[in-house]
This record gives structure tokens, sequence and C-alpha cells, in this order.
């Protein structure tokens, strides 16, 4: 699940009107280290759930899109026998909607989808995770830390998202701030730079 967990940053470059052009280049991206159907499946659906929700989807519109993106992205080029990423997706949002609370909806998640490494995996865990936490970035994270499994990839991929749902000023400011001064690094400055990009590649 590597190229899904790193795939956000594409989300924030590339606009997604174009599907097809949209697999290519997160497969492109991805190619260095994650060239199967299925890995770069699971970074389109990421990639393109951030780029949607930066051009300001709704994030019902967005799942309701995800399973057909997965299955196009996923379709693309095929290279492995796998289960459909498309399914899962499907079944992953199911599970939550239909769950008896918070706790139980965490549970199925666990059991049902899985939390492990493998994309098929932590791909569909982390939309069910936006939709567990109603899209807010701070309950995602905290929801994700407290899931088990691959704990870091699938909060890393649902917290991107919701951030790109709601923008930074969702996120609590002492969280922040401790992020900042953790990291030392300058991220609006970076905000910056990916707005600008793709700017440019909207006017390609």
């Amino acid at each position: 699940s590597g190229a899904a967990m790193r795939a956000s940053s594409l989300g924030c470059l590339l606009p997604a009107t174009r599907l097809a052009h949209f697999v290519e280049q997160v497969a492109l991206a991805s190619s260095p280290t994650h060239k199967s159907d299925l890995a770069i499946a699971g970074a389109v659906v990421i990639a393109w759930a951030v780029s949607r929700a930066i051009d300001g989807e709704r994030w019902q519109n967005i799942a309701d899109a995800l399973p057909g993106i997965a299955r196009a992205a996923q379709e693309a080029n095929t290279t492995t026998f796998s289960a459909s990423l498309s399914a899962r997706i499907e079944l992953a949002l199911k599970t939550v909607r239909e769950a008896n609370g918070t706790e139980t909806a965490s549970e199925q998640i666990y059991q049902l989808i899985g939390a492990g490494t493998s994309t098929l995996e932590s791909v569909p865990a982390a939309i069910a995770m936006v939709e567990l936490a109603g899209t807010d970035p701070n309950r995602c994270a905290v929801l994700c830390a407290n899931l088990g499994g691959d704990t870091d990839t699938i909060g890393a991929m649902a917290t991107a998202i919701c951030g790109a749902l709601h923008g930074v000023q969702a996120i609590d400011p002492a969280l922040k701030n401790e992020l900042d001064a953790v990291n030392r690094l300058d991220f609006g400055h970076y905000c910056e730079k990916l707005l600008h990009f793709r700017e440019h590649r909207e006017g390609v």
C-alpha cells in the first residue's frame, strides 16, 4: 500500500477532470516502486478523492464515485490476479453505514475489511474511516490510531481526504502546532507551491 499511502500529494497536484490521463499520471508517479494494477488502483483512489475534495466536491458524491474509479484504474492495465478493489470499497462503505455505533463499525472494519498492509485492505479501510469519522480530520486521526493494524498508513490516507475536504482550518490548532514544531517544516510554503503547480496543470 506504499503507493496509495503517498498518493495524497498527487491529488493536490493533479486535476481529476480527465480520468484516463489522471490514472496514467498516477501510474507514472508510482512506477519507481509500485507497478501492479492493484497498487496503482489504490493510489488512484486516494489521489482522486483528494483532488475532487480540493475541487469542493461533497464527500457523499466522492464516496459514491470511488468504486467506479477503482474499477477503471484496476482494469486499465491488468497485471495480477486479484480481488476487486471496487467491490472491497463498496463493502467497506456498506459496513460502516450499516454498523450499530462507532465501536462496532471499527471492529467490523478491522475484522471484515482488514487493516493490514495490503492495498486490498488498507485503501478500503481508509475510505471506511473517512465515512465513520464524518469527514472530521481530528476524529478520523483518533479513530485510525485506535483501529489497529497498519494504523499510520490508513490514517495518512483517510485524514488526507478529510483535510482536503475541510482545509487546514479544520485541524485542531494544538495538533497542527505540534506537527509544525516536530517536523520543522513550513507546510504553508509547500501548500503554495502545490497549489501553483495545480493551477498550472489545470491550464494545460
